[in-house]
């Protein structure tokens, strides 16, 4: 039986580069001035040996990990078509700017809180231990109680959402009253004479941009002559939005009914429930969702939708946190991103006449 290979040690690695130990950790570092010319020598060293330094030991001696934490919510709820633009964003981002993630997960408590004392239990010892020299922090409720505790863990935090005033973080997040609004809008432009939200059962006014969403858009269709109804559903299974398309018949019959959903899960259902009971979308009743354009073209009749753009800002969150741990200031507040419009086969000019 072959004898295990040893770990290639930075030892290794300076011997054959002609080095010193500390030649070594200072390139590694970057805590002394070495020359251009050293500094080759060791990073050749280093891919002829295979030498793959130890992240941990390296954060210990420079202080930074270039690891960002990435702190998110998985439950039944979760929407992965919402979610995974959010992520695939901040990594996109983070490893252009030279950091890895460590995602962490929460599950809500009884109240329907993530339990504030597991994650940031989580997040007080991934700072301690340097491992993570920030952290982004997505599912942001309204006076989120997180956040308290996130404020006193030394590193920066950069909240993916609107916790409300006062604000203690710097916080990004899409601007979810332009989103409405551009879905009013296009509701209006199309001739509908009734607007049909599909009210989101994560609501009970945890997450605020639930409840700007049904207050937007009821004074939206005030404001352009429509009418404004709500369907509810108790969770978010396809059992519990079946009983929409038992008012397909009478919306059809009625006219110029345009519905609104405001996650990528109930957009897909309702068109889904469209096609299998005979409804045309965007002909017998309008269709407009918001989610991304990828999740919108990919349906069996391209959705109208109202991007977030979660590209845009998954990119500035990073910056943010990255901004901080290299020294920047920030003062606290909320930055939001534009929201896009695209126009598809579900929503149609003069549909209702």
């Amino acid at each position: 039986m072959p004898a295990p290979q040893r770990t290639v040690s930075s030892k290794d690695v300076a011997a054959l580069a002609g080095v010193s130990q500390s030649t070594v950790s200072y390139v590694l570092s970057g805590k002394r001035n070495i020359s251009a010319k050293t500094q080759a020598k060791v990073r050749r060293a280093m891919d002829q040996l295979g030498y793959v330094p130890d992240l941990h030991a390296q954060a210990m001696i420079i202080g930074h990990s270039h690891i960002l934490g990435l702190v998110t919510e998985m439950t039944a709820d979760t929407q992965g078509a919402e979610l995974l633009p959010i992520i695939r964003a901040i990594q996109t981002r983070a490893r252009e700017r030279r950091y890895d993630l460590i995602l962490l997960t929460s599950r809500p408590d009884k109240h329907g809180d993530e339990s504030a004392a597991s994650v940031t239990d989580d997040m007080r010892r991934l700072a301690k231990g340097k491992l993570v020299d920030a952290f982004i922090m997505l599912d942001i409720r309204t006076n989120d109680r997180r956040l308290a505790q996130a404020a006193k863990l030394g590193v920066p935090v950069v909240p993916y959402g609107n916790p409300g005033e006062p604000y203690v973080f710097r916080c990004v997040n899409a601007d979810r009253s332009a989103i409405d609004g551009l879905a009013v809008w296009e509701a209006h432009a199309i001739g509908a004479h009734s607007l049909v939200v599909v009210g989101d059962p994560r609501g009970n006014g945890r997450f605020p941009f639930i409840e700007a969403y049904e207050r937007t858009t009821r004074e939206g269709a005030e404001r352009y002559g429509m009418t404004w109804e709500r369907f509810d559903a108790r969770d978010t299974s396809w059992q519990s939005f079946a009983p929409i398309a038992d008012r397909f018949d009478e919306w059809k019959a009625r006219g110029g009914v345009c519905v609104y959903a405001r996650s990528p899960r109930t957009l897909a259902w309702i068109e889904q429930m469209m096609l299998m009971r005979g409804v045309e979308p965007g002909r017998d009743i309008a269709l407009i969702g918001e989610c991304s354009d990828e999740f919108a073209a990919a349906q069996p009749v391209p959705v109208s939708n109202v991007s977030p753009e979660a590209e845009i800002t998954g990119h500035r969150a990073v910056d943010l946190a990255v901004g901080q741990v290299e020294g920047d200031e920030m003062e606290p507040g909320l930055e939001t991103t534009p929201p896009k419009f695209t126009r598809r086969a579900t929503t149609v000019p003069g549909f209702a006449q």
